[in-house]
């Protein structure tokens, strides 16, 4: 078992701990990004290129990308996520929170490395 600190939304730090089998703490969730809908979309697959909200069980946070963590890597820019809910004056998730799951298989390497590099890649130079 492997013992870390990790800084979290509320600037204190805690123990994140890692056991060799999956435990609740380790457990995530697929939900709607409608609230209107989620009740509904309970217990079915998510279908490719569709947003979703994808919350951590034990806390009901959910995953979010912080934007202004940008973080320089070798292969270009990447940002941090944690697992804290942002919502607008509305009570409303934002944009955060959304996240769309990709399945279509990348042939040309090429694009990936220009993705990574910054550029906008148009979702047409993919093959289908």
């Amino acid at each position: 078992m492997r013992t870390r600190s990790v800084a979290v939304p509320m600037c204190f730090l805690c123990d994140v701990t890692s056991a060799s089998e999956m435990a609740l703490l380790e457990v995530f969730k697929f939900l709607h990004w409608d609230p209107k809908k989620r009740h509904e979309t309970i217990d079915t697959t998510v279908k490719p290129d569709t947003t979703v909200i994808i919350q951590h069980v034990a806390s009901g946070q959910n995953l979010a990308v912080e934007p202004h963590s940008l973080i320089p890597k070798f292969f270009g820019t990447e940002c941090l996520v944690t697992c804290c809910t942002y919502r607008d004056s509305h009570k409303m998730e934002t944009a955060e929170n959304f996240w769309s799951v990709v399945s279509r298989p990348i042939s040309d390497t090429a694009l990936y490395v220009r993705a990574a590099k910054g550029e906008d890649i148009n979702v047409e130079q993919f093959d289908d």
